[in-house]
């Protein structure tokens, strides 16, 4: 019994480094075809603020997930998993999630609600294109639906940092 275990857990490990192997390759691959795009996403908010912009700064903690949230009660917040962001509006909320997806503790936010608003619809498209990349990429390299489903969020982690993309609720 004892070494049919043992036998087992050495094949669950073995699954598990030829995961990672294959991962890390995936993540080779993807940034060298899209290097441009993941490099936009993780300069946000940094690459759309200029010295002129008037803004305050904020800083959260360092998160795999966050996610702009708005309800009756608590009006517009980021909740990111271990704590919530109180925020003025709902660009406010998306603004700090992505800036938190892109791996931001200290956050400048602007003060004007139209340049928050243009930045935030910046954001939103490289986001959505990067995730259309992803599923694509993954579409085209791993055929097995169940397969991808875990290799996506391994390949988000490695190559972003991040669970995943969907930054509301």
């Amino acid at each position: 019994m004892e070494r049919a275990r043992s036998v087992e857990s050495k094949r669950k490990e073995s699954r598990d480094e030829e995961l990672e192997a294959t991962v890390a390759l995936y993540v080779q691959e993807f940034s060298r075809m899209h290097d441009e795009l993941v490099v936009r996403f993780k300069s946000f908010p940094d690459a759309y603020l200029g010295k002129n912009v008037k803004s305050r700064i904020i800083e959260v903690p360092a998160t795999f997930e966050a996610v702009a949230c708005s309800n009756l009660v608590e009006g517009f917040y980021v909740d990111y998993g271990s704590g919530k962001v109180k925020c003025k509006s709902m660009n406010e909320a998306k603004y700090i999630a992505l800036a938190m997806l892109a791996g931001k503790t200290n956050i400048l936010i602007p003060e004007d609600e139209s340049t928050l608003a243009s930045i935030v619809a910046k954001q939103e498209e490289v986001d959505k294109e990067l995730a259309g990349k992803i599923d694509e990429f993954l579409e085209l390299n791993v055929t097995d639906r169940k397969l991808r489903e875990i290799i996506k969020p391994l390949l988000l982690r490695k190559l972003l940092n991040v669970d995943r993309l969907k930054y509301t609720c």
